[in-house]
């Protein structure tokens, strides 16, 4: 009945609010909805029209920022180029400078143009042979020792003899130690070191007579003076100069070692220091050399002509330093022009995508629809004849409600009427129940005691068995004693009394004690067990102390795994750094991820820095920016190695002229600021249009020979040796 009433309330509530719901309708007015519309649609042509005004001005924005990015591009090209040649100039300057101070030191000491340092090494040289410190004092610089018998062949003779002229030569390895100890204490900190050739002396002079070059042209050999024997034979050793051949006309030499090379000629030079290799296999290489250094006679102009060298060399940097600040202004100007330029275009940007939101809103807004109130009529109705059937179910409800609660009261007087018939029934059970109460009690006591008498039989049973067992074992000992003592003796039947027997085992003791006086006695086993303790203590000790040692030694490898992370977390930040600063060279942006765990490097790279863009993977880039940025990567790791020699093959194969300037003159940079490494860079591209500094050295291959049939391995193994 309850449910039933809540349902009629609820009924009616709905109706109710219904109702009401439709005298509001009735009673409000209707909005001017097509108004609102007009408004709208007003506002969207006015924002349609200001966002064309806007798009105007982006592209005029856009292309005055195109503008000056290309011109800020071209200044930092023209600001690099200035800069690799700001830095050949003032490295020409320095190479001047050097120059001029090694003739003026040369005009008053011959020794000085091997070296500002050569007068005093020769000298330490000179008091440690004084003090008996060389088995043979050594002999140099090679250069010193030397004279030519032409003049005109001085520049082809130091490009020949190179490195050699300024070497020493010592008769053994402890002389060349000492000399070692002497240099390093001569030569500032990084200075160039002197080589030291090691060889026995040899007094006489070598034949070369069944192995020198067959030809009318004067070999290296003919045109040096060397009194010397032992620095004559130290360069036939090492240069075979024997075997090299000086030719004044260089079309004439270069027609002879591809047509008819002489016999034994291995090398040609001409005055111009240029090098030739006879055939099968002729090339040629320009010398690296312009002015002769160690052979020059004429001090006086040369030195003069270096002072003119060295001013021309400054005023070149001077104009360089003014058109590099020039650019730098101009840079600095454009840069400035840029940023407004892409603040402007920002700003545009963001205005044109507040305006499309807006007109977006604006073309999404819907007008509502009317409201139907006969829908609203017929909730009412329906609701009406919920009413009247809920009425009708709650009226047949209450009559079967009364229908029911007659029944109850009847059932509830029967119940009673059974419960007085049951209590009169247990009342007459009462006595019957204490007769059995004792009973179950005395059955109770009878098991009790029951259990107490077997407990007591199991114990005696107990001690029954472990007094038979414990006789059992006496019996056995018994028997096992009269074992043992049979096996001694056979059992004797005496009457003897226990003293007499007693005596006898003191006498067998005192025959005991005679033996231990023969074989030791029992100090010397105690002095025995007491050096075999302290040799135990003692290696326990030793155990211990090693235990520590090992615990140290775990601490140690601990702080070395912690100082290799460290130096593994500074390598990878030292080449992610590297890259960045590399790719800012064409203005990219990239990053370089290191996961160390998965043993994984990642590489990302930006070719522009322009809105929208965003990094790439090496996959995505075209092949000039994918070979660029390899050339980056790869600085940057040799950045963070230790490695004396790099090399990089055809690494400007799919790169625009742009992008192979720029890698070049950037891996030159770094080359020109790492003098203490070899980089060896191979190319398949031309090279004659860079402008290369003093410090490169360009060896073009020859075309291969098509029609040669066998590759001559054996004959130019010597040849490759000496160009290695």
């Amino acid at each position: 009945m309850r449910s039933i009433d809540d349902e009629l309330k609820n009924v009616k509530r709905d109706r109710d609010e219904t109702n009401g719901r439709i005298e509001e309708i009735r009673n409000s007015a209707q909005n001017d909805y097509e108004a609102e519309k007009r408004d709208r649609e007003v506002r969207i042509d006015e924002l349609e029209e200001e966002l064309n005004s806007l798009k105007t001005q982006q592209r005029t924005v856009e292309h005055d920022s195109k503008t000056f990015d290309a011109a800020v591009q071209n200044l930092k090209e023209r600001e690099y180029t200035l800069r690799g040649e700001k830095q050949d100039a003032q490295t020409k300057v320095s190479e001047a400078e050097r120059r001029l101070r090694t003739l003026q030191a040369s005009s008053r000491d011959q020794l000085s143009r091997f070296g500002q340092f050569m007068p005093d090494l020769v000298k330490k040289i000179d008091d440690a042979h004084r003090r008996g410190q060389f088995h043979k004092k050594p002999k140099g610089p090679i250069g010193a020792h030397i004279r030519l018998t032409d003049d005109a062949w001085a520049l082809a003779m130091e490009a020949c003899l190179g490195n050699q002229l300024t070497s020493f030569c010592c008769h053994d390895a402890h002389d060349g130690k000492v000399l070692d100890g002497i240099m390093k204490s001569v030569i500032r900190s990084g200075g160039r070191i002197p080589n030291v050739i090691i060889s026995t002396f040899d007094n006489q002079h070598y034949d070369v007579s069944q192995h020198r070059v067959r030809s009318k042209y004067p070999a290296v050999y003919d045109l040096l003076k060397i009194e010397d024997p032992v620095i004559s034979n130290k360069l036939i050793d090492l240069r075979g100069i024997e075997c090299i051949v000086m030719i004044k006309d260089k079309v004439e030499a270069r027609r002879l070692l591809i047509e008819n090379p002489p016999a034994n000629c291995r090398e040609a030079y001409v005055p111009s220091g240029d090098k030739m290799f006879c055939r099968p296999t002729f090339r040629s290489y320009a010398s690296n050399i312009s002015r002769s250094q160690y052979f020059t006679k004429d001090v006086k102009n040369e030195i003069q002509q270096c002072q003119a060298d060295l001013k021309k060399y400054k005023d070149e940097l001077a104009g360089l330093k003014a058109e590099n600040d020039k650019v730098n202004s101009d840079l600095r100007k454009q840069q400035d022009e840029q940023r407004k330029a892409q603040t402007q275009l920002m700003r545009i940007n963001q205005k044109i995508a507040t305006m499309n939101r807006e007109i977006t809103d604006l073309k999404n807004v819907q007008d509502p629809e009317p409201i139907d109130v006969e829908t609203l009529m017929v909730e009412v109705e329906h609701y009406e004849e919920q009413i009247r059937e809920i009425s009708t179910r709650r009226d047949t409800m209450k009559e079967k409600a009364s229908n029911v609660k007659r029944e109850y009261e009847e059932a509830e007087r029967e119940l009673k009427a059974v419960e007085g018939e049951q209590k009169e029934i247990s009342d007459s059970a009462d006595p019957l129940k204490d007769s059995l109460t004792e009973i179950d009690d005395e059955i109770t006591n009878i098991q009790h005691a029951k259990t107490h008498y077997q407990k007591e039989l199991k114990d005696h049973e107990k001690k029954i068995a472990y007094k038979t067992k414990e006789v059992e074992e006496l019996e056995a000992e018994l028997t096992a004693d009269i074992a043992n003592a049979e096996k001694i003796c056979e059992r004797v039947r005496t009457r003897r009394t226990v003293k007499t027997i007693e005596n006898e085992i003191n006498a067998i003791t005192k025959q005991i004690e005679a033996h231990e006086k023969i074989h030791g006695n029992k100090e010397e086993i105690l002095r025995k067990a007491d050096e075999t303790a302290n040799s135990f203590r003692r290696v326990v000790r030793d155990i211990s102390n090693l235990k520590r040692f090992l615990q140290l030694l775990g601490k140690v490898m601990d702080q070395r795994q912690t100082a290799y992370f460290d130096f593994r977390k500074t390598n990878a930040l030292r080449a992610k750094l590297s890259f960045i600063v590399m790719l800012d060279n064409r203005n990219y942006i990239g990053s370089m991820n290191f996961d160390h765990e998965n043993e994984k490097l990642t590489l990302t790279v930006q070719p522009s820095q322009k809105e929208g863009e965003g990094a790439k993977d090496m996959k995505a880039l075209s092949g000039g920016e994918r070979s660029f940025s390899t050339v980056c990567f790869i600085l940057a790791l040799w950045d963070a190695m230790e490695s004396p020699f790099r090399c990089l093959d055809e690494f400007d194969v799919f790169m625009d002229m742009v992008n192979r300037r720029i890698s070049m003159d950037m891996m030159l940079d770094i080359a020109n600021t790492q003098l203490n490494r070899q980089f060896i860079f191979l190319t398949p591209l031309d090279m004659s249009k860079h402008e290369m500094k003093s410090i490169v050295t360009i060896y073009r291959m020859p075309d291969p020979d098509r029609g040669q049939g066998v590759l001559p391995f054996g004959e130019n193994e010597e040849e490759n040796g000496d160009n290695i």
